[in-house]
């Protein structure tokens, strides 16, 4: 079976409910608006283990991958409750402590819907380590100025391993030497839609699947782009697939880690069906995505709706693949 070392990011998730009075709907897209300077009271509120990094590690393990995570984490208490938690999911661990405040994001939830405000430390020293053997390497999101990263990495990487990248917003605008080479060097590029209008630097009506086409022109084998509740783009081997989402706006409960979600459900689906030919392949990673993302968006939090193998597999079943056309 392959084994995937992820390298990304740890934080705490604290997860307000706010009432709907606070929710507001334009034309264009809908924000959550709080009066300044009030105390405002949540229905709810949660402490939960989060950031891309772990959100990825947890969802390639529950699918029953053997998983090699490098994050870091603060020697504050805080960050003695992260280290807790990733232990609990059993995975191989490889943590670098900070002495600075550990990192904290603060998800504001309306009606399923959310803002998210991060902060903390760069991830840089995660580079700063011996490898193990592996067959697959993810990269999540990393913060801080990441030319020197990116070098160093494809220095490091041998070339015979697996490459996904969910890049940072920061690396997608910075647009640095060493990101542009390392998104060619990539097997499979995740995306959202706003990152993918910033990385193309496409106007906002282009359709979904010409930006998925103008991705995978960048560099990587396969481009997969997500697009909320529109669905989810792959290209590759010359065609669009599309997906359309599992769950629709009504029955949204908290869409925080759809994103992650759908990258372990992919790529977890990916390399657990290397028997079949590359296009059924693609098509049952798509279908392990969406049904692993609708899932995480009816529960809490980012992790706590991630499904197994055999979970995925069968709710995958009622995953719709359309293929839409030639990238």
């Amino acid at each position: 079976m392959d084994s995937v070392a992820v390298l990304g990011g740890t934080v705490l998730d604290v997860n307000f409910e706010l009432p709907k009075l606070f929710l507001h709907r334009y034309l264009e897209r809908s924000q959550i608006e709080l009066p300044f300077g009030d105390k405002l009271l949540a229905t709810r509120h949660d402490f939960m283990l989060g950031g891309s990094g772990a959100n990825v590690a947890v969802g390639l393990k529950k699918l029953g991958l053997t998983t090699w995570f490098r994050t870091a984490v603060s020697r504050d208490g805080i960050g003695a409750f992260l280290r807790s938690q990733l232990e609990d999911h059993n995975l191989d661990l490889s943590l670098v402590e900070y002495d600075q405040p550990s990192a904290i994001s603060t998800i504001l939830r309306v009606a399923g819907e959310r803002t998210i405000i991060t902060g903390g430390p760069s991830s840089l020293e995660l580079l700063e380590v011996d490898w193990p053997k592996h067959n697959w390497l993810h990269l999540g999101p990393i913060h801080g100025e990441c030319e020197e990263f990116c070098l160093e990495l494809s220095s490091q990487r041998q070339k015979s391993v697996g490459l996904s990248l969910n890049p940072s917003m920061d690396a997608i605008c910075a647009r640095s030497r060493g990101f542009l080479s390392l998104l060619r060097q990539a097997t499979i590029l995740f995306i959202n839609k706003a990152e993918a209008l910033a990385l193309t630097r496409l106007d906002r009506s282009v359709l979904p699947e010409q930006l998925v086409s103008a991705l995978k022109r960048l560099g990587p084998e396969i481009a997969c782009l997500t697009c909320g509740e529109s669905g989810a783009y792959v290209a590759a081997n010359n065609q669009v697939l599309s997906a359309q989402a599992l769950v629709d706006k009504g029955n949204l409960v908290d869409a925080t880690g759809a994103g992650d979600a759908f990258t372990s459900g992919f790529l977890g689906g990916y390399l657990l069906s290397k028997n079949l030919n590359q296009d059924d392949r693609l098509r049952k990673a798509l279908q392990f995505a969406t049904a692993n993302s609708g899932s995480v968006v009816v529960a809490i939090g980012a992790q706590a709706g991630l499904l197994d193998a055999q979970i995925a597999e069968k709710d995958g079943q009622s995953v719709k693949i359309r293929q839409i056309g030639h990238d």
